[in-house]
């Protein structure tokens, strides 16, 4: 496979700066878009690769960053808004995916990459399942020989620096184990970061992976409740869980929505009440990746101060 110029936009966060730092190492060119350049700080030790901070509600800026790219992989996404209004998403999901779009159609770049969730649905009562498909629609509209596109939608996603299993972590550490759990029997299909960012290059370098939706999930499906009990157990603090009815769960969001930093919001509970396991559409195992399980690598971050250096750790596995 060749070298190519690859487009990240919002590449700065969890999924995209491993992303990065993968796909540096395979040789290929990155540019990355951020919305504060010192959110890239982490990636500018990284050889061959590009951090900018530009306007995206300017599509000549979006334009002008990757114009020249063969490949433009759209990870924005936010889990909550301001409002519980749907604005938030609409202008995060379907907006800027629109004007990602645009640029590959002005500049023929030959291959979109979306990055989506399990459980995107035009009818789901969820702003951000239903945004992430109308965002989807958006991408499938545009197919054509001049562009191929891909749809990848994974379950929640672990590693180090996750805000899934960190953030449970911290609360479980904050509170010695006593957290009343809304949607306690939400199942879930973990997929570690790693097998993610493989999948995404598997589908970049490969030509013979063509389908248009990739749903993607780790090796065990588990409820919410499992998973918080698991995190108690690698931390060794006692399981207090208190488990909450649909009522008790309304109420909980009902109120986190308005904590600094919604721990917790009326529209994430939306969210959770619909399963996020993989359906029939081809998945890792189509790819060739096996997926890897949590506990083959949540105790490392978890119970060590893995990655502290996260400047050395770039530098490291990018070849510098």
């Amino acid at each position: 496979m060749s070298n190519l110029s690859i487009g990240l936009l919002g590449g700065t966060g969890f999924i995209g700066s491993v992303l990065a730092n993968a796909l540096v190492k395979r040789g290929h060119e990155i540019k990355i878009s951020t919305r504060n350049i010192n959110h890239g700080r982490h990636l500018w030790v990284l050889p061959n690769t590009r951090v900018s901070e530009i306007d995206l509600n300017k599509q000549e800026e979006i334009d002008s960053l990757f114009k020249d790219c063969d490949v433009l992989i759209n990870l924005i996404g936010i889990l909550n808004e301001k409002r519980d209004d749907g604005k938030g998403f609409t202008y995060a999901h379907k907006e800027l995916t629109s004007r990602a779009v645009q640029t590959c159609k002005t500049f023929r770049i030959r291959h979109f990459i979306q990055i989506s969730s399990i459980g995107a649905d035009i009818h789901s009562t969820s702003n951000y399942q239903k945004t992430k498909a109308h965002a989807e629609n958006i991408v499938l509209s545009e197919l054509s020989p001049y562009l191929k596109a891909s749809i990848i939608r994974p379950s929640v996603v672990f590693g180090p620096n996750d805000k899934f299993i960190n953030k449970f972590a911290t609360l479980i550490k904050v509170f010695n184990g006593r957290i009343p759990l809304a949607c306690p029997q939400s199942l879930l299909q973990p997929i570690f970061v790693n097998d993610l960012v493989d999948a995404i290059i598997a589908i970049i370098e490969c030509p013979q992976h063509k389908e248009p939706i990739y749903e993607l999930g780790g090796p065990e499906v588990k409820s919410l409740v499992e998973i918080v009990r698991y995190i108690c157990e690698v931390l060794n603090i006692k399981d207090r869980i208190i488990p909450l009815n649909p009522l008790l769960s309304s109420i909980q969001a009902g109120l986190l929505e308005f904590v600094p930093g919604k721990p917790l919001s009326r529209d994430n509970l939306r969210s959770l009440r619909n399963n996020s396991i993989c359906s029939e559409l081809p998945g890792l195992q189509v790819l060739e990746i096996k997926a890897t399980a949590m506990n083959e690598i949540i105790p490392s971050y978890l119970t060590k101060r893995r990655y502290k250096d996260r400047f050395a750790h770039y530098r490291n596995t990018s070849g510098r």
